[in-house]
């Protein structure tokens, strides 16, 4: 590393002892940028590089090494933009019940594991719904009723019944990455955890868990071969820390999350530096554990949300932040604004109420309530508001700070009476209202996904809602059924949407994508074969 910036401060802002090992990917002595070596930092690891079982980190990176059939054009987050990727045409037939690809000939994946087949595709689909491999996305497959392979190159979908969203499941986004069964040890590869084999622009080489993740450009990429030969993602906790590194040349670009106003100023204002704040249809929520009292009560769940006061929050990020009203983001197709919304459903900031509910519920003393929460800020300093205004009204939250992993695992399994939680998804209200609020996505079932509630099973019940908008591929009429499933959310409150953070990411000028980047649903820049490093 070059003088700006110190051993010491980098061990630092690492963190731990796992520090020392991770500075082995950072060029000693280096002066700069290395024309075609991209360094990208983040203070978030991932929980694996297997995207049926990756998020937000690992989902991300994705991006840079897998395919999916079609994906979003690069730099784009517009689910109704999108263009073909593996396969080279579709079409549907028997009333949107079947779904046939046929694939692009010759594209080779990594690590000579050979051309891509029809048998990976379906291999990828079949592997991420095998319960032997506990994907969190496998409910978003189960309308498949079966795949076949009529040839090498063609692959059908067969859907148990129409699906006016299956071409989005088939995007490069969470479980529409296909794999390469070429490398697997098994029949759910096992060993693709870390090592995944994809047909992407970039493959993985080498992973260090907690401090980096390296990737080399595939020599054989069916779009050509990529400018940049070596992306390298590391993991430096701390923000100060990156933003010194991106400002003296150590890095190229750096994750920010949601930025202090005043961190966001001084890198607007560093001529070699551009900041990229997209859009986002992330939706942060407080999420109550309907099964453990006195949560199943729902005066209490709304005395919460009157004791919070919404603003506050915002003002953390300012103006990196913005107030959420509805479990699903404005920004996603069929999210709710706040002009959407009746004023009894807002539950507005009211401290007198929340006091009066609470009492009526049998808790005119106080409650004692626990919970985790990430150590990352855009999660972390949230929770820390929120337990100052539960207090006001009597409401003692005790908050335990754990690892993100941690905190991400324990949130699945029934540990607190109420966990925030939040995160991007498809942005579709379809995937924020099935992932969260369905009853098969209870996260105590086969089909689990992310409802941490358990909301359907114990408490209301929009899933007819759900499947329709899931059914149809009239916007206006998914649109329609999105508002009223949220409405009733709303007045079941589950869940307690609070706020949206605007995530961050900032680059060296000689960083060239090749394209603009406006993506809202990831966490990191996405390079594809185009991109350079000059």
């Amino acid at each position: 590393m070059r003088k700006g910036i110190g051993r010491r401060e980098f061990l630092k802002g690492m963190g731990g002892a796992g520090a020392a090992a991770a500075m082995g990917w950072l060029r000693p002595g280096g002066a700069g940028a290395v024309p075609g070596v991209f360094r990208w930092a983040s203070g978030s690891e991932a929980r694996a590089l297997d995207p049926a079982r990756a998020i937000t980190t690992g989902d991300s990176l994705a991006r840079c090494w897998a395919n999916g059939l079609l994906r979003f054009k690069p730099g784009s987050g517009d689910p109704s933009d999108f263009e073909l990727d593996l396969a080279e045409k579709w079409d549907s037939s028997n009333g949107g019940k079947t779904f046939t690809f046929q694939l692009r000939k010759g594209v080779q994946a990594h690590h000579g594991a050979g051309e891509l087949t029809s048998a990976d595709v379906k291999w990828t689909f079949e592997r991420l719904r095998d319960k032997r491999l506990t994907s969190i996305f496998a409910g978003r497959y189960t309308g498949i009723d079966g795949i076949e392979t009529p040839d090498r190159y063609t692959v059908r979908f067969h859907l148990k019944e129409p699906d006016g969203l299956f071409l989005t499941k088939m995007m490069n986004f969470r479980g529409g990455y296909i794999l390469s069964r070429g490398k697997a040890a098994d029949d759910v590869a096992t060993n693709y955890m870390w090592r995944p084999i994809g047909t992407g622009p970039f493959q993985v080489v080498a992973t260090k868990p907690k401090e980096a993740y390296i990737l080399e450009r595939h020599e054989k990429y069916f779009r050509g071969t990529p400018k940049i030969r070596r992306y390298e993602y590391l993991i430096i906790a701390d923000i100060n820390t990156r933003i010194l590194g991106l400002k003296r040349g150590e890095l190229d670009a750096i994750y920010l999350a949601t930025l202090p106003k005043r961190l966001l100023d001084s890198l607007k204002a560093d001529p070699n530096i551009n900041v990229d704040v997209p859009d986002s249809d992330y939706a942060a929520s407080l999420h109550f554990n309907l099964r453990m009292k006195p949560m199943d009560d729902i005066r209490v769940r709304q005395a919460i949300a009157y004791a919070i006061n919404r603003k506050e929050i915002v003002d953390l990020f300012a103006p990196m932040a913005r107030p959420l009203y509805s479990v699903v983001s404005p920004s996603a197709v069929g999210g709710l604004k706040l002009e959407d919304i009746p004023a009894g459903l807002r539950y507005e900031h009211n401290p007198g109420k929340a006091k009066a509910l609470l009492a009526e519920a049998g808790h005119k003393s106080g409650l004692r309530l626990e919970t985790a929460v990430s150590p990352l800020p855009h999660i972390q300093r949230p929770i820390q508001v929120i337990q100052q205004h539960l207090a006001q009204v009597g409401i003692q939250l005790k908050v335990n700070v754990v690892e993100q992993t941690i905190y991400l695992r324990g949130s699945r399994q029934d540990k607190y009476p109420l966990v925030s939680y939040g995160g991007k998804r498809f942005p579709h209200a379809y995937d924020h209202l099935f992932e969260w609020y369905h009853s098969k996505s209870d996260v105590n079932l086969p089909t689990r996904q992310t409802n941490i509630s358990h909301y359907g099973s114990l408490v209301g019940n929009v899933d007819k809602l759900i499947e329709e908008i899931g059914r149809i591929s009239d916007t206006k009429r998914q649109i329609e059924l999105a508002k009223q499933a949220q409405l009733q959310i709303l007045k079941d409150l589950p869940a307690y949407p609070f706020y949206t953070p605007l995530v961050g990411f900032a680059h060296r000028k000689n960083v060239k994508f090749g394209f603009k980047f406006e993506d809202q649903t990831v966490y990191q820049y996405v390079l594809d074969e185009r991109s350079e490093v000059l």
